[in-house]
């Protein structure tokens, strides 16, 4: 049986070079058609449809841990899927309604008059913070992960580093490094170097996670076959380096998989991209309920309702003039 992990990392073709030019981004709309076949640059390695995981989602309330049941009365497994869904689709819409059309929220953007120009505009320090940051402190947040606690602007918001562990069915443990020069080309893009290892330390491949904040829309689907195109959301991509060497460019990597991720309270949405472009509900992602530093995923592996952990989480983070002093230092 083929199984999948958020940890796995495999890439091909440049994602920098077949990344689209930026153009404002339409509201959400419910798509009339089947979504077209995505460029030939992508590649997946995914599960295969799963078409009876919504019935097999009824089955996860004897596995649903108490952190992620609400107050009072327990809603069903699908009630619950139900109330996340309106929600996202509500936060995906006022997302889109509060955007000024240059990629920044209303509230955020001093000035979109060359939200058209063809050429980005460089701050003249040569700072351009990537926005995926604010995303993945956010989760870090909300899970209490090694006791990260505020993501103010004043404040260590900026994870440059993490490690964690996947015992279990995977039995190994990544360590990531932001790579400054390939996060600093565009704010959208994220990307850290990973390498894994085995349960005893022993080095197994060098690779990339790279998170991305759409520029333009990605088309959704739940487990009830529902469709929503929206960018207010992050993606993630796993990659191993090609031949394995360490600090290989983002262009000689090669893709193991593609998620969206969209966060919806404490809980975290994930939606796996098939050959059709499509991103189809996958499972969850909450606080763990192993210890402080433990990260909950559900459904994520194989055909049936399970629990999987990351653990032993690790952060270093730092300011933002810190960060600022990083990027004027790399060429």
């Amino acid at each position: 049986m083929q199984v999948n992990s958020i940890t796995g990392y495999n890439f091909g073709k440049s994602m920098m070079s077949t990344r689209a030019v930026a153009e404002p981004a339409p509201a959400p709309q419910q798509p009339q058609q089947p979504e077209q076949e995505p460029a030939k640059s992508i590649y997946f390695t995914g599960k295969n449809d799963k078409s009876g995981k919504g019935m097999r989602n009824a089955t996860m309330a004897v596995l649903l841990p108490l952190s992620m049941l609400t107050a009072g009365t327990a809603l069903s497994s699908c009630d619950k899927d139900a109330e996340a869904w309106a929600y996202a689709e509500a936060y995906a819409s006022a997302e889109a309604n509060d955007s000024c059309g240059c990629g920044h929220r209303k509230d955020s953007c001093n000035n979109d008059t060359t939200k058209h120009d063809t050429i980005p505009v460089i701050p003249s320090d040569d700072f351009n913070r990537p926005l995926p940051l604010d995303t993945l402190a956010k989760h870090m947040y909300i899970w209490n992960i090694d006791n990260f606690n505020d993501t103010t602007a004043n404040a260590k918001r900026n994870i440059i580093h993490y490690h964690y562990a996947r015992p279990w069915e995977y039995n190994n443990e990544v360590d990531a490094n932001m790579n400054i020069k390939e996060s600093k080309q565009d704010k959208q893009l994220l990307v850290h170097d990973t390498e894994v290892k085995d349960y005893k330390g022993n080095h197994l491949y060098y690779g990339k996670e790279v998170r991305e904040v759409p520029k333009n829309p990605i088309t959704l689907e739940t487990y009830s076959g529902k469709k929503i195109k929206t960018n207010a959301l992050m993606t993630l991509e796993s990659r191993r380096c090609d031949g394995d060497v360490k600090g290989a460019s983002l262009r000689n990597t090669s893709l193991d998989y593609k998620l969206a991720l969209m966060t919806v309270g404490d809980t975290v949405l994930v939606f796996r991209q098939g050959k059709d472009g499509v991103y189809k509900e996958d499972g969850k992602m909450a606080k763990g309920y192993l210890d402080d530093n433990t990260i909950l995923l559900q459904d994520l592996i194989g055909e049936y309702a399970t629990d999987d952990h990351l653990t032993d989480w690790k952060l270093t983070a730092i300011t933002d003039d810190e960060l600022k002093n990083l990027f004027k230092k790399e060429d």
